[in-house]
């Protein structure tokens, strides 16, 4: 089965449940490669960037990947993750919230498509109004001592939630809060918590409770294809629900590895590339598989769908979706590396995207070379490079 992978390469340009803020001023302040925009509300920061996200990358884009939130902003203790703070950010993977947090807003993170678990830490007491709904690829939550307040719809439409870790009393939580999750989602809570019921009892939306049994068994195994390459994988066994495990795949000689596929649910979904995985385990009897594939079946194809990019009058290159885009069939992750791009334009490898301001006007060809990250190598030196071309204008000259 071929993985495909596009690489579009594109320029992209207060109230919390039961506590009115005093909001003072606003910020922007510059933490691990993102901007960060808070308010100041009695003491306290609050990340909040009214409907736009609440941080952004250098090129004011949503922010990719793992998101740490920081724990303080202008010296201040972050208190508050305000409402639509990060949401519909589409490609935040997972979320690390500080022990300096206690309220989670209205739809803080609703529709995080990449998100796939979640830990909320102890110092957090409310969670909003559908603050992770319609996150399609949560499966996880893992709910602090404190949590005490759950708003309606919050985790509504998660269709692949399929466990709820709670550490301390039964919260409050709102009506449908935990509507259209998984059909298995099962309600983990911990015998010290109070005023859960005992023994084993449906509850909210009909998901069945179950008292001081966190421990459930993950899985991992190689995905066997005709014709696929080999490899050993390691990480499976026995964990409490919720905790984070590391997965290992090791490709055999000539065999390169070719992605981690969820198969709990006796679907197929790809769930990471990297051969070192961390995974968080959701008690739902984790079936985990690994593919491989021989070197020869790696590199099928590079395509490109515009032979002729452009950048703007400004120097900033634009490859629209729409216009043009560089297409890599692959069946492992490749590491791209291009070569002959214009002066002042760099290859953000995270993104799949170029970026930059290109300074000197021309049309430039641009060679673009896909090594397998597994094995370090091309595969196949007649697939796994391509040619294309970049035209700066001469600001003078649009014609160019």
């Amino acid at each position: 089965m071929r993985t495909r992978l596009m690489a579009v390469v594109a320029a992209a340009a207060a109230m919390f449940t039961g506590t009115l803020y005093a909001i003072t001023a606003s910020y922007t302040e510059k933490v691990d490669g993102l901007t960060w925009h808070y308010q100041i509300e009695n003491g306290k920061a609050r990340i909040c960037n009214g409907t736009e996200p609440a941080a952004q990358d250098r090129e004011g884009n949503d922010p990719v990947g793992a998101l740490a939130i920081p724990s303080k902003l202008g010296g201040k203790p972050v208190a508050a993750i305000g409402d639509n703070a990060f949401s519909d950010c589409d490609y935040i993977t997972s979320v690390t919230i500080p022990a300096t947090v206690t309220t989670i807003g209205d739809a803080a993170f609703n529709g995080c498509d990449g998100l796939t678990s979640v830990k909320i830490p102890d110092s957090v007491t409310a969670i909003g109004e559908g603050a992770f709904s319609g996150c399609d690829s949560l499966k996880c939550v893992d709910f602090g001592k404190k949590v005490a307040f759950i708003g309606a719809y919050a985790f509504a439409d998660c269709e692949l939630l399929r466990s709820l870790v709670f550490r301390g009393n039964e919260p409050t939580v709102g009506v449908d809060a935990f509507d259209e999750v998984a059909p298995e989602c099962m309600v983990y809570v911990s015998k010290s918590g109070k005023n859960w019921p005992t023994g084993s009892f449906v509850v909210w939306e009909g998901m069945e409770l179950v008292v001081d049994e966190c421990v459930a068994p993950v899985e991992v195994h190689y995905y066997d294809l005709d014709m696929a390459g080999y490899g050993t994988v390691t990480g499976g066994g026995d964990f409490a629900v919720g905790k984070k495990i590391t997965l290992k795949a090791t490709p055999a000689k000539n065999c390169v590895f070719g992605g981690w596929y969820d198969m709990t649910s006796g679907g197929e979904e790809l769930i990471g590339y990297s051969q070192s995985l961390s995974y968080t385990v959701t008690g739902a009897d984790d079936d985990i598989a690994a593919k491989f594939y021989t070197a020869g079946e790696d590199f099928r194809d590079f395509e490109v769908e515009s032979d002729d990019y452009r950048s703007d009058d400004d120097g900033y290159v634009w490859i629209k979706a729409n216009g043009g885009c560089l297409i890599v069939y692959t069946c492992s992750e490749p590491k791209l590396s291009f070569k002959g791009l214009p002066p002042g334009v760099k290859y953000d490898a995270k993104k799949l995207a170029l970026y930059g301001k290109a300074t000197k006007p021309g049309k430039y060809t641009v060679t673009v070379t896909g090594t397998n990250k597994s094995v370090k190598r091309a595969t196949d030196s007649d697939n796994a490079t391509c040619e294309f071309e970049i035209a700066v204008p001469n600001f003078v000259d649009d014609e160019i």
